[in-house]
């Protein structure tokens, strides 16, 4: 009986690495067909990594996270909220001292990308921020939610919400944004390239750290904190993109930094049974370079 299930256990461990290796084949085809530079993947089955691999650069390595850092900022303010000391339906005009249609933003707003704002102006602003300014130019940037005060705000992306959500931190902490929420993933920190892109985009770290970091504090199950209504039953919540899967959840999020003096992108999701797959490159393959690795790496899934 012993040997038995010790045969069993291995059989097990054998098919979670091959599995794994199924999804490294199918990331590295792809990046070797888009010419990307530096791919590393991470895989994660049920919160533990479980495969990192890498070209080009040394695994482990501290990569750009770009948009990805939209979850250290989320899970920062969670945080907040947990002790005490924030609320989801705190208001600018509360923390800031915003006043007009601009001061009734709230933060669940903010952090769901329903504030109402548009267009993104950090657009043409962050390839100047390399050199002078940050993000933290935007809370002094006229403000006006674009949406009808008595409409529902509904789902806008838009790197602002997050730039002002640094400006809540720190109020809120009296402390610098990357000091107040060091620790959140404790392998992170500010990029010596993109930290003036701070909570929008700013961070750094390893890979395999940011992949269990996804699959321990999102997994399998509905969303912790406030989510917004992107289409159907796609949603925002905490800095992730999220879906119903069969009985669990789906949580994603992708970033990419396409400047003369920076290229990355990353990419992080989990799927059901446990799967997750973190993937970073110091190359830009486009959003549609990006979808075309997610159909890539969803044909490669194990089946459960």
């Amino acid at each position: 009986m012993i040997a038995s299930l010790a045969t069993g256990a291995r059989a097990q461990e054998a098919s979670v690495e091959t599995r794994a290796e199924a999804l490294a084949g199918a990331f590295f085809d792809w990046a070797h067909e888009v010419g990307a530079a530096a791919p590393e993947i991470a895989v994660t089955y049920r919160g533990a990594v479980v495969l990192t691999q890498a070209e080009g650069v040394e695994p482990g390595a501290p990569r750009e996270l770009a948009s990805m850092s939209k979850a250290i900022t989320a899970q920062c303010l969670a945080g907040l909220v947990e002790e005490g000391r924030l609320r989801w339906s705190d208001t600018t005009a509360a923390r800031l001292g915003w006043d007009g249609d601009a001061g009734a933003i709230t933060v669940a707003q903010l952090v769901t990308h329903s504030a109402g704002l548009g267009p993104d102006r950090t657009q043409e602003a962050m390839a100047g921020w390399l050199t002078e300014g940050d993000w933290r130019d935007v809370a002094g940037w006229p403000m006006a939610p674009v949406h009808a005060p008595d409409t529902p705000p509904a789902y806008r992306y838009s790197n602002e919400n997050y730039a002002i959500l640094g400006s809540v931190i720190e109020a809120v902490t009296g402390q610098p944004y990357e000091t107040a929420c060091d620790g959140v993933l404790p392998a992170a920190a500010l990029s010596e390239t993109t930290g003036a892109f701070g909570p929008m985009g700013g961070w750094r770290a390893p890979l395999a750290d940011y992949a269990q970091f996804h699959a321990m504090l999102y997994g399998d199950r509905p969303a912790s904190g406030p989510v917004t209504v992107i289409d159907g039953p796609v949603v925002y919540g905490l800095g992730m993109v999220g879906r119903p899967l069969g009985e669990g959840w789906a949580w994603w999020h992708s970033g990419m930094l396409c400047m003369e003096d920076v290229q990355a992108a990353a990419y992080s999701v989990l799927w059901r049974g446990g799967w997750g797959v973190s993937v970073a490159l110091d190359s830009c393959p486009g959003w549609e370079g990006l979808e075309s690795l997610d159909r890539m790496l969803v044909e490669a899934l194990p089946d459960e």
